[in-house]
Formats: structure tokens, C-alpha cells, sequence
């Protein structure tokens, strides 16, 4: 059994649509094509194409593993079936070990690998930042209104004027916040940002009102191509205040090279963190999503008391500091200025006190450069592009004046 021509033609355009190149979108329909393809490959192919729940990553994903068990097929006459294919879906990946390295590895050099990598490009931001939410809890968290306030402070000072504050909700509201937030229009959006200052524990559970823990991904989940379009191709920036486990990450002493007498010794600060344990699963795997935590997976994050989270503060300081904006130099240097600061923690057994650190950490999957330019600066970046393409066009001029 076999598409019919017309349904392979629109196979290729879709596949095309997703983002397989030209060649590659070809080469699948082809094989989509052949007379001999089992009926069941056939209707999975199908339902994957027609399945919204799954970003189109994860689709070129399951056509490379369908186009290469096809090969197999035709050349082995192999029995792997769709059930095999399936239990690997519900695990949330296409296992490398089940792919034919040798016979895929031309569809993957076409698909993920480019010969001659230009300068990337800049997300446009204009004065229309789109949507700055805060969520912050304040059940057992003193200092956390400081941390609403300088998370508000972080909104104005990148240009957001849509500022959504959302205090103790649960995650019903939550959800229903969100939800209303993807059916709103936001074609005219630079991007968005989530920013969350709540407990949270091990695997990027956050606690909500009542005591109730949910995953990460029930924040990051609204902001992707599926539920929200016109962020498509967008930046979406979530920032994280909360533990993320309860070991203790210990501070280290370190002595300069060549100087026996000197130690670096980090600022200590008290604070006195309450201790749980929990393991959960979470995955946030999204196009041009920026997750910035406050400490790396399975450890404490601190907050002072009365003036808030460390990590909020010295995010906030940073922002105040770096003029050009660049988020990744605004993170990297929150990393380093964390990193120099020390903690002492109370822990239960025997009211033992012990010196740690928190070293925040993000993960980025932006495909771009992203600053956050203020007016000023892109009416400037703007002259100096037309300045740029002048001096190319009358460089180009020249260029054919010499030739004739």
C-alpha cells in the first residue's frame, strides 16, 4: 500500500512546512510513497502529521525514525512493528540505539549540520516587549513582597509595560491564567517572561497556594508554538527563585596561586532553610525558551528575610549595570557574582552549622541573539544598519564601475 501521488505531493509540502529541507522532505515522500509500505506505517505516519500535541521537533524526529525502520524494512524485511515505535514515544524520545547510524547519517548531515555557520542573527525587539508575569507565594517565604518588588523593577528596566502580577494563586488559576494568555493576540510581541519566586524541590517542582506542588512545565507549557502561535519563532524567558533539592552545595575555600597566606573567603550570610525531600519528573524541551534558576538541580536556593532572594537581587543589580542588555552576559555574570557569596545553614542534626554556596545556573535554547534594547539604542543600531547596506550598495557600485 502506498500514499496517492496528490497526498504525497502535500506530504512534502508539510514536511517542508515543519522544517526539513527540500531534499529531505523529497527523500521521506518518496519513501512514504513506495507500494511495498506496511499499512500500519502508513497510519502512523499519518497521525503523527495530524498530531498537535507534539512540537514539530519531536515530529521530524518521529519521520527520521520512520523513514530509516522503512529502509530496514525494505532491505531486511525486518519485523520491527508500530508497537515497538510506540513504547518509545511514550518515553518521551527515539532511543539512538535504535537507530541505523550508517543509513540515517546522510539524512542527518542534511538535517543538523551546516558546513559554513554565519554570525547569528538578533531576535527584533521593538518597544512592544509583550508580557512580564509574576508569580510569586508567600506561604512560609518572609521577604517574598521584596521579591515581587524587584522582580517589577527587573520588568521596567528591560521596557515591559504589560506588567501581570499574580499573588498566591493555585494551580487551577494558574492554568486558567495562562490558557486566557494564548488566546490573546500577540502577533505584535517581542516575547514574553515568566518570572516565579515560590518553594519548590527536586525535579523543578514548584509549590503553589495550599501546600500544593506542580510541575515547571505546568508555567512553561502555555508559551509554546502549540498553545500560543504568535510566539512562534519568539523568546520565552523563564526565571525561576526557588530550591530545586535539599543537598547543601559546600563552599570551598580557595588559596591564590603562589601565595600561601591568602584565602578567598566568600561573604557569609545566615540563613536557615527548612529541609525536605521529594523526586519528581519534569521536561521542558521548547524552540527559543531561556530557563534561568537560581541553583543548580537538586540543591537550596537562599532568601534573606527581610530583603529578599540573593538570586533576584543581583539579577536585578546586573540589569541595573549592563547597559547593552545582553541576556546571556547578564546571566553569566549573576552566576559569577553568586558564586563569590557563602552561606551559613543550620541543619537539624545537633544544630550543626555548615558553610555552602548557590550557584545559579540557565539553559538555553534560543536560536538567536537577544538583547533588550532601550529606544535610544535601536533608532541608533537602525541608522547604523542603513549606514551598513548604503556603504555595501555603493561598494557593490564601484565594484561594476571597475569591471566594465
Amino acid at each position: 500500500m502506498a500514499l496517492p501521488p496528490e497526498d504525497s505531493l502535500q506530504m512534502k509540502s508539510y514536511l517542508v512546512a515543519i522544517g526539513l529541507p527540500s531534499t529531505t522532505a523529497e527523500k521521506f515522500s518518496s519513501m512514504f510513497c513506495k507500494p511495498q509500505v506496511p499499512e500500519e506505517w502508513l497510519t502512523l505516519i499519518q497521525s503523527t502529521k495530524n498530531n498537535n500535541e507534539i512540537s514539530s521537533g519531536k515530529k521530524i524526529e518521529s519521520f527520521l525514525f520512520i523513514y530509516n525502520e522503512l529502509q530496514k524494512h525494505f532491505r531486511e524485511a525486518t519485523n520491527v512493528t508500530v508497537d515497538d515505535f510506540q513504547s518509545n514515544q511514550k518515553g518521551g524520545k527515539v532511543l539512538m540505539e535504535d537507530i541505523d547510524e550508517e543509513n540515517c547519517r546522510n539524512d542527518l548531515d542534511e538535517l543538523w549540520y551546516v558546513d559554513d555557520l554565519e554570525e547569528l542573527d538578533e531576535y527584533k525587539m521593538t518597544n512592544n516587549r509583550g508580557t512580564f508575569f509574576i508569580f510569586w507565594f508567600t506561604e512560609g517565604r518572609s521577604g517574598a513582597d521584596k521579591d515581587f518588588e524587584m522582580y517589577e523593577d527587573i520588568a521596567k528596566l528591560l521596557g515591559f509595560n504589560n506588567i501581570r502580577s499574580h499573588k498566591d494563586k493555585n494551580a487551577t488559576e494558574i492554568s486558567d491564567i495562562l490558557n486566557k494568555y494564548g488566546k490573546e493576540d500577540h502577533s505584535h510581541d517581542d516575547c514574553v517572561v515568566c518570572a516565579v519566586a515560590a518553594h519548590g524541590r527536586t525535579s523543578d517542582q514548584i509549590q503553589v497556594k495550599g501546600g500544593v506542588f506542580i510541575d515547571l512545565n505546568e508555567f512553561v507549557k502555555h508559551f509554546n508554538e502549540n498553545n500560543c502561535k504568535d510566539l512562534k519563532g519568539k523568546p520565552k524567558i523563564i526565571i525561576v527563585q526557588a530550591c530545586r533539592g535539599n543537598f547543601l552545595e559546600k563552599a570551598v575555600e580557595l588559596r591564590k596561586d603562589n601565595d600561601e597566606h591568602h584565602v578567598e573567603r566568600p561573604t557569609y550570610n545566615n540563613v536557615y532553610p527548612e529541609l525536605k525531600d521529594y523526586t519528581e519528573n519534569l521536561a521542558t524541551n521548547y524552540n527559543d525558551l531561556l530557563l534561568a534558576s537560581s541553583s543548580i538541580p537538586d540543591t537550596l536556593s537562599m532568601r534573606d528575610e527581610v530583603n529578599g532572594s540573593y538570586y533576584i537581587k543581583h539579577l536585578l543589580e546586573e540589569i541595573k549595570d549592563n547597559n547593552r542588555r545582553d541576556i546571556w552576559e547578564i546571566l553569566t555574570k549573576v552566576n559569577w557574582q553568586l558564586s563569590l557569596i557563602g552561606f551559613k545553614v543550620k541543619i537539624k542534626r545537633g544544630d550543626e552549622i555548615v558553610k555552602i554556596k548557590q550557584m545559579p545556573c540557565f539553559r538555553s535554547n534560543l536560536t538567536k541573539k537577544l538583547h533588550f534594547h532601550t529606544q535610544n539604542e535601536m533608532k541608533e543600531k537602525s541608522r547604523r544598519d542603513c549606514h551598513s547596506r548604503s556603504t555595501d550598495v555603493s561598494r557593490r557600485h564601484r565594484c561594476k564601475w571597475r569591471c566594465w
